[in-house]
């Protein structure tokens, strides 16, 4: 028999797109309630994305329009609902919109159920990933788990590679150990972005894209060197050699790239990774709304990005200072939070500088943006704090 969903659309979207992921319904029916028949075409665009690479799209009915406080108005829409479909398996998920809602689909669903029809109602408390199963056979905590990508569609955004691109499972493979080693000698970090931006400092027309390794030439310095030679040995330089009192090294734009910022976000991303927490965890990915293409929606980032629970938690990196306390930066975690699902949304600041003293409006904002604050001392338990945020987070989820 086809399967059918009905969902409660006026909440919440993640709970009833839950259920369409992992259920692959034939038929999706949504109640919508009266005040949000303009959030509709949300729901479609998410269902079409959803399901762009899969062989077949569910059929998706948005005709049923309710009163979302008239019990009775609810009632008599959903016996109409499976009136109009009769020859289906349902799956009603009552987790979303109000209270009223959820009593009358519940409602029905048990009067299917006492004449005999195959039907299932499902609570779902996502904190807790447990699916309360009302009436029918239950269903176990996989509902929950989501990538990135889904999670992403749900909100009609687009997850896609950012500037490393197809690399950035070459420097998983590779360039980690290079970033822990900053992690592990801080003194290097402010010697790193002194020369990106200083000593190499390249402009793009003549360090670009394919446009093949560069060499440079700097001043010898015990320092220079180790640093230097920590980069070389994790394959970070092509090239590294002592010419007089210069030390002489090659790097490829991709190198440059990751030396230039990335390095932090690959080493939050690896830690996050090693809890083991997450349904899904990427860095260096660019997020594009599909609502909103335009030049500049196309330069939102998402630097590290963790799902746990079906719930986001989302890590800007700064390596640089002023970029590491401007308040700009809050404004843009939390304009990429709002895009996929605002307060639901966990949102830290991680920075491989220090917050100087006297920046007090600079951590009431962050407060007033709930963005939790990690910078240079915290690194070295950043593992620690991710999984304190996902699990007992400072800012709740709600």
């Amino acid at each position: 028999m086809a399967k059918a969903l009905l969902i409660l659309s006026g909440g919440r979207a993640m709970p009833n797109m839950l259920t369409v992921i992992h259920e692959k319904p034939d038929l999706i029916v949504a109640l919508v309630s009266q005040d949000e028949v303009d959030r509709l075409q949300q729901l479609e665009n998410a269902i079409t994305a959803l399901f762009r690479d899969e062989d077949r799209k569910p059929e998706l009915n948005t005709s049923y329009i309710v009163n979302a406080f008239n019990l009775y108005d609810i009632q008599e829409k959903c016996w109409q609902v499976v009136k109009d479909h009769p020859d289906y398996d349902w799956t009603f998920n009552i987790t979303a919109a109000t209270k009223i809602m959820s009593i009358g689909a519940y409602e029905i669903a048990k009067e299917l159920a006492d004449q005999g029809r195959s039907v299932r109602c499902w609570y779902l408390n996502t904190s807790g990933t447990h699916v309360v199963s009302l009436i029918g056979e239950p269903r176990d905590s996989s509902l929950f788990h989501i990538e990135i990508g889904q999670y992403g569609a749900v909100y009609n955004c687009r997850i896609s590679p950012g500037i490393l691109e197809d690399e950035r499972q070459y420097c998983q493979d590779h360039w980690v150990p290079f970033s822990r080693f900053l992690v592990q000698n801080p003194q290097y970090m402010d010697l790193l972005k002194d020369l990106v931006d200083h000593k190499i400092n390249p402009t793009p027309s003549k360090f670009s894209k394919g446009a093949g390794e560069k060499k440079h030439s700097i001043p010898v310095t015990n320092d220079m060197y180790t640093l230097l030679e920590e980069a070389y040995k994790a394959g970070l330089l092509e090239y590294l050699q002592k010419e007089g009192d210069k030390l002489v090294f090659k790097l490829s734009y991709t190198q440059f790239n990751f030396l230039n910022g990335p390095w932090l976000e690959a080493y939050v991303w690896d830690e996050a990774r090693k809890l083991s927490l997450f349904s899904d965890c990427q860095w260096n990915q660019r997020i594009i709304d599909e609502n909103k293409l335009d030049d500049k929606n196309s330069k939102n980032e998402l630097d590290v990005a963790m799902i746990y629970k079906a719930q986001l938690i989302i890590a800007e990196c700064k390596t640089g200072d002023k970029e590491s306390t401007k308040t700009e930066t809050l404004y843009k975690i939390d304009s990429v939070a709002g895009s996929l699902g605002g307060k639901f949304v966990s949102r830290i600041l991680v920075s491989s500088q220090s917050i100087p003293n006297g920046y007090e409006d600079f951590k009431s904002k962050a407060h007033d943006l709930r963005i939790v604050l990690v910078n240079r001392k915290d690194l070295s338990r950043i593992g620690e704090i991710l999984e304190k945020q996902a699990k007992r987070p400072d800012y709740p989820r709600i």
